[in-house]
C-alpha cells in the first residue's frame, strides 16, 4: 500500500489548480456569453435590416398604389372629358345640319318665289303680246 501524504504546498497547489481551473471556466463562461450577446446583436440587426427592408417594401407598395390610383383617376377624368367632347362635336355637328337645311329651305323658297316672278311676268308679257295681237 501506498500513503500519500499531503502536505501544505500540496493543498495550496490543488486550490490554485482549483482557482485556474474556475477561473478558465468563468473566462469560458464570459466568452460564451460575449458571443451569445454577439449573435444577439447579428439576430437583432438582421431583425432590424429586415424590418427595414420590409418598411420599404410598404413604402413602395403604397406609392405604387398611389400612382395607380392617379392613373385610374386619370383615366376616368380623360373619358369623362372625351365623352363630354364628343357629346359638344355631336351637337356641333346636329347645329351644322339645321343650318344646312334652313339653308336648303331658304334657297328652295327664293328660287320658288323667283320661278312665281318669272311665270308672272312671263303671263303679263303674254297678257301684254295678246293684247297687241288683238289690237292689231
Amino acid at each position: 500500500r501506498t500513503i500519500i501524504v499531503r502536505t501544505r504546498w500540496d493543498a495550496e497547489e490543488d486550490e490554485k489548480e482549483k482557482e485556474q481551473a474556475l477561473e478558465k471556466s468563468v473566462l469560458e463562461k464570459s466568452l460564451l456569453e460575449g458571443k451569445a450577446i454577439e449573435t444577439e446583436l447579428e439576430l437583432k440587426k438582421t431583425k432590424t435590416t429586415k424590418d427595414s427592408l420590409d418598411d420599404v417594401k410598404r413604402s413602395l407598395e403604397q406609392q405604387l398604389t398611389e400612382v395607380i390610383q392617379s392613373l385610374d383617376d386619370l383615366t376616368e377624368r380623360y373619358e369623362v372629358e372625351n365623352s363630354i367632347l364628343e357629346e359638344k362635336v355631336v351637337e356641333s355637328l346636329n347645329e351644322v345640319k339645321i343650318v344646312e337645311d334652313r339653308a336648303v329651305v331658304n334657297l328652295q323658297e327664293k328660287l320658288d318665289e323667283q320661278r312665281e316672278e318669272m311665270f308672272a311676268e312671263f303671263r303679263r308679257e303674254m297678257e301684254e303680246v295678246k293684247e297687241n295681237h288683238e289690237e292689231a
